[in-house]
């Protein structure tokens, strides 16, 4: 219970630092922030519509290659419509603090439909794993084109920090408790069984999964540089540093705990690291309006439902996280 409760206190002042950081860093932008400054930064239409369109094919191939590692792994192959609800209705639980009620809902919203919830846990760490490390060979590809950037190496310190007040967390659990949490709070600490399937994963599968997600950290590259050039045209010049750059935030943001779905931590870094290349106005609008580009890609796949196929005819709508 004095363990659990020391990471609780340690979580608290971590968010304080967070949050403080976040406002140190975007006070000076907002104050030179006015109506003339978002005139100015008007985004053009075209790039930003390509830029969308190709975040939500990010997405997408994170979905089907998390349905790939399933049919992997169990060797059933989910429906299309069941993987764009599944995977897409249960990243909203990112937006809650700790990782840990994605995965948990993921499980649950599987097991509905007719996915066998432990295939879908090990799938999800699978990919997170997968995701995270290709993301940091990626920003590694990137990192050069930095200068040997102060932001850069300080932006890393705060990412190992986070991160690793961030496992603790994800592994911590209240064993002083007198009562035990409800089943649903238990169940996303309960993925032993899950990570046991890492064994059966042959080493050439594997390095396909990895493929995947590189060539989408490469797309996202890709979209983020059309994002910024929708604001400032001129950053065209500056393709590998944009990459690096939403590589960077993006990890930063993902692995913040305390931070529900990275808000705050992502647009902190954004900013930082986009005022090398772009003025800051710019860069503040850029990082702000980024989160707004983000949840519109996640949220787009899911408009597509009505017209996909109804849930597993097998599934239980009262289903109940029984794997884990």
């Amino acid at each position: 219970m004095r363990k659990h409760w020391l990471l609780r206190g340690l979580q608290v002042a971590l968010l304080a630092v967070v949050i403080w950081g976040v406002w140190s860093r975007l006070r000076p932008e907002l104050g030179r922030l006015d109506a003339a400054a978002l005139a100015r930064w008007r985004p053009s239409a075209l790039p930003l519509l390509a830029s969308l369109v190709a975040v939500v094919v990010v997405y997408l191939v994170h979905a089907f290659l998390w349905r790939r590692i399933v049919a992997d792994i169990t060797g059933r192959t989910p429906p299309p419509g069941s993987v764009i609800r599944v995977y897409f209705v249960s990243s909203l639980g990112r937006y809650i603090p700790g990782k840990v009620w994605q995965v948990a809902g993921l499980a649950l919203l599987a097991q509905r439909e007719g996915v066998s919830a432990l295939g879908a846990t090990a799938a999800s760490i699978i990919g997170q794993i997968g995701f995270l490390t290709t993301g940091c060979l990626f920003l590694a590809a990137t990192l050069p084109s930095w200068s040997g950037s102060g932001v850069a190496a300080a932006a890393a310190v705060a990412v190992l920090v986070v991160g690793a007040v961030g496992l603790g967390f994800l592994t911590a659990t209240p064993a002083g408790a007198r009562r035990p949490p409800p089943r649903a709070a238990r169940a996303p600490t309960r993925v032993a069984p899950a990570i046991e399937a890492l064994d059966r994963v042959r080493p050439g599968v594997a390095a396909l999964w990895a493929l995947g997600y590189a060539a989408s950290w490469v797309l996202l590259g890709a979209a983020f540089t059309l994002f910024v050039t929708a604001f400032a045209p001129a950053s065209l010049a500056h393709v590998r540093y944009l990459s690096g750059a939403v590589a960077a935030s993006y990890l930063a943001g993902y692995i913040a705990i305390v931070a529900p779905a990275g808000i705050g931590v992502r647009e902190a870094a954004m900013v930082a690291l986009l005022a090398a290349v772009i003025p800051g106005p710019a860069a503040l609008v850029v990082s702000i309006v980024s989160r707004l580009w983000f949840t519109a890609a996640e949220l787009l796949p899911l408009a597509a439902l009505p017209w996909l196929r109804p849930r597993h005819p097998g599934a239980k709508g009262t289903a109940t996280l029984e794997v884990l």
